[in-house]
């Protein structure tokens, strides 16, 4: 994805556009055409602005608009969704999974928003201050790591010490607790999905903490997974 000092600050948004697509050999029709689309997919609105009046963001937006007008076979982008709003991001990440399945192009994404990288990609790479972490299908890397299951939960009358004895229940990784919720017997829980079973566990909080208000099931995400690998200790 270009970088600010590569476009003309004195030119407009679409002048710079219109240029860089130019450049690229797109014909002169395409070009205007792909740029009105690229502009009402990001909300684009001060096109006819000169680049040098542009916020950040609007630079932001600019710089994904250049990387989507051209024919090139690969596009690089890198934290494209920064700075957008989640409507606008939402409709890039779809527009980018269609240039990659019906376009026949490949899109390398770099991001922070594992979210996002979750919704969109066919396939990962984790990296982690140099070192790759794991690589494959979003859903393959996360049966294949285990990505930690999270329940909240809710005891009756639980009494002091309870969130030690649930920590101490098979399947359970951690237990993520506020002293607030903490004394209204409510608390967060990560538990390994292969030894996790619902049923057990319910039982288990039941017989050794108390009556079970209310529970609630969260399967581990990208960010969830990532988490527990960069804070793993080399």
């Amino acid at each position: 994805m270009s970088e600010v000092r590569s476009f003309y600050f004195r030119l407009t948004g679409r002048q710079n556009l219109d240029f860089f697509g130019r450049l690229a050999g797109v014909p002169a029709a395409a070009r205007a055409a792909r740029i009105e689309e690229a502009a009402d997919l990001l909300r684009l609105e001060e096109l006819d602005d000169r680049f040098m009046t542009y916020s950040t963001g609007t630079r932001q937006k600019l710089g994904v608009a250049r990387a989507l007008i051209g024919d090139q076979p690969i596009i690089l982008l890198d934290e494209p969704t920064r700075g957008l709003d989640p409507y606008t991001s939402s409709r890039l990440l779809v527009r980018l999974r269609e240039l990659a399945r019906k376009g026949g192009r490949a899109v390398l994404l770099a991001s922070h928003d594992l979210e996002a990288v979750e919704r969109t990609a066919d396939r990962l790479v984790f990296l982690h201050k140099g070192e790759l972490l794991a690589e494959g299908a979003p859903e393959k890397v996360l049966e294949r790591f285990r990505a930690p299951l999270e329940v909240e939960v809710e005891v009756l009358g639980p009494g002091p010490g309870w969130t030690a004895r649930l920590a101490a229940l098979p399947g359970v990784i951690e237990v993520v607790s506020e002293e607030e919720l903490e004394s209204r017997g409510r608390c967060r829980v990560r538990v390994s999905e292969g030894e996790f079973a619902l049923e057990d566990f319910v039982r288990s909080v039941r017989e050794r903490i108390g009556p079970v208000r209310r529970l609630e099931l969260r399967h581990g995400s990208l960010e969830d997974l990532y988490a527990r690998f960069a804070e793993k200790p080399k």
